[in-house]
């Protein structure tokens, strides 16, 4: 679930929020076309929103003074396209997230 906890400035920017996510990557650009993506599996991530940009990371390791871990993926968010999916009936809170460049990813949350 997103962290409902009031914004907070970190180094690198606006957090807006943070929490537990699990993705699934649909579509994908290879060679310059859309095509399915070859991993298609859920994956937990450590997600921050940060300005336009989901970032997840693979622990919460980023809070930590000490670590600062690259993002796993970056996703820009501006001109993206989130709707939510009804086809999977075991999950809930499934929303689905086109972006500007055409890849799609869906993303599980625990909670609304």
């Amino acid at each position: 679930a997103i962290d409902k906890s009031p914004s907070i400035v970190a180094p690198r920017g606006l957090t807006r929020r943070t929490g537990w996510l699990e993705l699934k990557s649909v579509l994908t650009q290879k060679n310059g076309r859309v095509v399915p993506a070859s991993r298609r599996k859920w994956k937990k991530h450590w997600v921050v929103l940060r300005n336009t940009w989901l970032q997840f990371y693979n622990s919460s390791d980023y809070l930590h003074p000490n670590g600062n871990p690259s993002a796993a993926l970056k996703i820009d968010v501006s001109g993206s396209i989130a709707q939510s999916v009804h086809e999977y009936v075991h999950r809930d809170y499934i929303i689905s997230i086109s972006t500007s460049q055409g890849n799609t990813y869906y993303r599980q949350a625990t909670s609304y």
